[in-house]
């Protein structure tokens, strides 16, 4: 049985730099974004996700730069 792929928000992910600079570090320590943030994490990089959205953007690894971005972040 093959395992149900998250429900990843990948509009949250690519503008997650934004909603950093606007509402500070601490935006992604609460309960909402922090469960929004472990769905990222359970992106496989397969490319469902390429045909949903225009542009031709490499959302895949947008969504890997964000959360290196985000994980340096917490840590310090």
């Amino acid at each position: 049985m093959m395992k149900p792929k998250p429900e990843i928000p990948i509009q949250f992910v690519l503008g997650m730099r934004s909603i950093i600079k606007r509402m500070g570090l601490g935006a992604l320590q609460t309960p909402m974004f922090s469960n929004l943030l472990q769905k990222a994490a359970g992106c496989t990089e397969c490319g469902d996700c390429m045909g949903r959205y225009p542009y031709n953007l490499p959302i895949p690894e947008m969504i890997k730069n964000n959360l290196i971005y985000a994980n340096e972040l917490m840590r310090g």
